[in-house]
């Protein structure tokens, strides 16, 4: 698995570091960074752009995870997904980004919600919401 990561242009991974948090100080100027609290991935693809039939844009599936309880409610996330759709549309050319968030997670849903997402679809049988920001 971590070789189709590492082999494949659509898809990405951002670790997330918490400035806050003391790094091992054994990771050199890495650990001047902070910890690291999570990460932020991204799933690259063409689709079809439903305003114009026929062309494709480029979208990103985009997950954010801060596994550190400590870390949480603190930005960090927000900043990190901020990054990570700067450096998408600038560096890749994505216009559209999603975000498929479990129904009971009522932050991640208002994080999102604050950045620009859209409610667009509930998945029931997954019990999850479809949230879309487009550029």
């Amino acid at each position: 698995m971590q070789a189709s990561w590492h082999d494949d242009d659509d898809k990405l991974i951002f670790i997330v570091l918490d400035k806050s948090r003391e790094a091992d100080p054994r990771l050199g100027k890495v650990a001047a960074g902070g910890a690291m609290c999570g990460d932020v991935g991204c799933f690259i693809s063409e689709v079809e752009d439903e305003d114009h039939p026929g062309k494709t844009i480029k979208e990103a599936e985009v997950s954010v995870m801060t596994a550190v309880p400590s870390s949480r409610r603190k930005g960090i996330a927000r900043e990190a997904v901020t990054l990570v759709e700067e450096y998408c549309r600038t560096a890749l050319g994505v216009d559209r980004f999603i975000a498929k968030i479990r129904l009971s997670n009522k932050a991640s849903r208002a994080m999102f919600a604050s950045l620009g997402y859209t409610e667009v679809k509930i998945v029931e049988c997954f019990g999850e919401v479809h949230c879309l920001k487009t550029f």
